[in-house]
């Protein structure tokens, strides 16, 4: 084999241009390689590929390179009368992708009666190209001849007929041949194959399956190895059974067998691999010494992520939790957090994010009892290789009190003397107004505040909602415009840092509103009057079949009577009522009337209610 080996690197995307590059020979770019061959020479006295052909009747053919007697030749020589063109030889054919470069032999020659006796290459039809030497009509005897150009199909010794007329036979004519010694350029690439898990796309752990195989159209295959990293990990040998052994000659002209096949199964996390980017190199190399390396990069990871816990907890943000995480070989792609009571076995997972080179999880610290709550983080590298964790940065167990949130004092009283319990007349606004404080007793400023306002029943909306901030101080307020009567809360919804917070504004009365005026303000006895009037009604819905009322009458310092039985307003609010009184007074009488507004469970103010009382004098016709 060539001392001197040649090696061509493709990936596998150029295997289709190199089988295009050896369709004839000498066209391989970087091919042409050569070899040796011996036949009938003391390295080896076979003759395994020389092919005898010709007019066998006319010429006889001998191979006695292993007997002394014949002088260890292949022996040509005139048997009978040959006609013209009849020829009778020995020839060596380079095989596929190969050709001849030299040729050395011992020969010995002799022409006569016609008989030629010549040495030459040809071509693949057989016909001659370069003449070698030729013999006379003297006797000799065996003589070194040596031929070197370019390739060569055939390497031909011949015994044959050249006369017109024919040839008798001459027992002095002969093409005698010994010590062949040929070298071939292989113009063949070797081609090699790999598949597997090794060379898959992606990162790679742990084991893996690598298939390998190469082929090679001229000389044969005579190596397959595979390395990493330049480190030998497995080599196999062809099947040179045409080499000599102990010399760098071959005894055939195909010394190796055209396939090798192997396979290895190594443990990425064991030498020569190591994390990162690993060359693996698998090479074909035929006997000649071309080689071809399909070279691959192959990522390895076999080292989990770096990850702990952060320190502490961010004091405006406590409940988010945080575990920085780094993969220097194929990077992080997920991982989660999960929490748990001390004491507990079973993990609570968080929804968790990958953000800003950390794991990222919320927990709701006021969704589950107070107590000692303890953390774990699993981090995943793009590889698979995965690792947990309990521990912060600085090594102590990741353990946090919860409820993690500050707690706040939010106060809030009616502005109607700054209690919890006010009275207003229909038709006024007030206000609730309060402070925030964080436990330590500091105001928070800027922070929102839900006021709610919750109606009775009868009401024509059940709640409204407003929203307010609170000042430098703390302080808030917020208007609470005319309508039924309520009761009045406030929230503080919190923030990442503060929990939330809600507190009673308090009840808030409103008078029920009514008013009237008598149709006419005195009478003659007998006479009749219509009471009119309305209802207050913003914000409430009458009741079906209206509102009770009563019309109450008082004379002078007697007590307020009810006038005959309760009425209802229509649905508008508005009422109508008649009286008409009687014949017997004996002079003018004066009466205070007025209206009262029943109590009832569906009607949204604060009941019962009196209107503004109106006077009527009734009096005396024969006065």
């Amino acid at each position: 084999m060539s001392a001197y080996i040649k090696t061509r690197r493709v990936g596998m995307a150029m295997v289709v241009a190199v089988v295009a590059a050896i369709a004839l020979p000498g066209a391989a770019a970087g091919a042409g390689e050569t070899y040796t061959v011996v036949q009938c020479h003391p390295e080896n006295l076979s003759t395994d590929d020389a092919e005898i052909s010709g007019d066998n009747r006319a010429y006889g053919v001998f191979k006695a390179c292993a007997d002394p007697a014949a002088e260890s030749s292949i022996r040509i020589i005139s048997r009978f009368g040959a006609s013209n063109g009849s020829v009778g030889s020995v020839r060596w054919v380079a095989p596929e992708e190969t050709g001849f470069v030299y040729v050395r032999a011992e020969a010995k020659l002799r022409r006569g009666s016609g008989h030629f006796s010549r040495v030459f290459m040809a071509d693949s039809a057989g016909r001659e190209t370069e003449r070698i030497a030729f013999g006379d009509n003297s006797a000799g005897s065996f003589h070194g001849e040596e031929w070197r150009g370019s390739g060569q199909a055939q390497f031909v010794a011949a015994l044959g007929c050249d006369e017109r007329s024919g040839c008798p036979t001459d027992e002095n004519a002969k093409t005698w041949i010994r010590g062949v010694r040929m070298e071939l350029a292989d113009y063949a690439d070797p081609l090699v194959f790999v598949s597997g898990s090794l060379v898959a796309a992606g990162w790679k752990r742990g084991d893996h399956v690598l298939d390998f195989d190469s082929s090679d159209a001229g000389s044969g295959l005579a190596l397959l190895s595979t390395s990493v990293n330049g480190s030998p990990v497995k080599t196999i040998e062809g099947a040179c059974d045409g080499v000599i052994d102990g010399a760098d000659l071959a005894s055939r002209l195909v010394p190796c067998s055209e396939a090798v096949r192997g396979n290895v199964a190594p443990s990425t996390a064991e030498a020569p691999f190591h994390d990162g980017i690993n060359t693996l190199e698998i090479c074909g190399t035929d006997f000649a010494g071309n080689q071809t390396c399909d070279v691959r990069q192959v990522q390895v990871d076999n080292a989990g992520p770096a990850l702990r816990f952060a320190n502490g907890q961010d004091p405006e943000d406590p409940e988010l939790i945080r575990a920085p995480v780094s993969d220097v070989h194929s990077g992080v792609s997920a991982g989660e957090i999960s929490y748990r009571a001390a004491g507990e076995t079973v993990w609570r997972p968080l929804e968790t994010v990958l953000a800003d080179g950390e794991l990222q999880a919320r927990v709701d610290s006021t969704a589950v009892p107070p107590g000692t709550y303890e953390f774990r983080a699993v981090g995943t590298d793009i590889a698979g290789n995965q690792v947990e964790t309990t521990l912060r940065e600085d090594g102590l167990e990741k353990q946090l009190e919860f409820p993690l949130k500050a707690g706040v004092v939010l106060d809030a009283a009616l502005a109607e003397g700054g209690s919890k319990r006010a009275t207003i007349d229909y038709g006024r606004r007030s206000e609730v107004e309060g402070i925030l404080r964080d436990a330590s007793g500091e105001p928070l400023p800027a922070q929102e505040i839900v006021v709610t306002e919750f109606f009775g029943e009868g009401a024509l909306i059940r709640e409204r909602v407003s929203r307010v901030q609170t000042d430098e101080r703390g302080r808030w307020d917020s208007k609470l415009p005319p309508g039924p009567s309520r009761t009045v809360s406030a929230t503080y919804e919190g923030t990442q840092r503060y929990l939330p917070e809600t507190t009673s504004g308090g009840r808030l009365a409103v008078r029920t509103k009514a008013t009237f005026r008598p149709s006419r303000r005195a009478l003659l006895e007998g006479e009749r009057v219509v009471f009119r009037g309305k209802l207050g009604r913003l914000g409430a819905r009458v009741p079906n079949g209206g509102k009770l009322l009563e019309l109450q009458v008082k004379q002078d310092r007697k007590q307020w009577q009810t006038v005959g039985e309760g009425f209802r307003s229509r649905s508008s609010g508005r009422f109508a009522m008649g009286y008409r009184f009687g014949r017997f007074y004996a002079t003018d009488v004066r009466f205070k009337f007025r209206v009262k507004v029943a109590r009832e469970a569906d009607w949204p103010y604060k009941a019962p209610a009196r209107s503004k009382a109106r006077t009527v004098t009734v009096k005396d016709r024969d006065g």
